[in-house]
């Protein structure tokens, strides 16, 4: 699975394309329609694409992305030092303990260019769509699990 988030003064959004051993391929678009880093936005993509993953009742998954932050705090390399940041990768650890193996790995941005053109898409882009890409708009960020003090 590719993933990539984007997030600038016109656009928020994240992208995840997820295929099958066999060539099969679900590709997603988010609209993030809340304020969000770009940092959060990698994250949104990373952890739809999980959900997916486990919803289709994927058991091996490899994920490759081009957030040098993301990838390695999922590996356990870099600390979440921001609270929303350590919520996002517990969210995202949690998920990734559901797959038989999982990996994920770091691609330059080129290696990673049809993820990134869906976390960037504009509404009139996504309109023009033929419906070979599942779009959804976010309104809040993921549900997260909050720990409560």
């Amino acid at each position: 699975m590719f993933v990539d988030g984007s997030s600038n003064a016109e656009v928020r959004g994240a992208g995840f394309i997820l295929t099958s051993p066999e060539g099969f391929k679900i590709q997603f678009t988010l609209r993030l329609s809340f304020l969000a880093s770009n940092n959060e936005a990698e994250y949104e993509a990373l952890i739809a694409g999980l959900r997916t993953a486990r919803a289709i009742q994927v058991k091996r998954l490899a994920i490759r992305a081009d957030s040098q932050l993301i990838v390695n705090q999922v590996n356990g390399d870099y600390e979440a030092k921001d609270d929303r940041m350590a919520t996002y990768l517990k969210e995202a650890k949690k998920l990734v303990s559901s797959f038989e193996t999982f990996e994920i790995s770091r691609v330059p941005r080129r290696k990673n260019k049809k993820a990134d053109v869906l976390s960037r898409l504009s509404k009139e882009e996504l309109a023009q769509l033929d419906g070979s890409v599942y779009i959804k708009q976010l309104d809040a960020p993921a549900d997260l699990v909050r720990e409560v003090a």
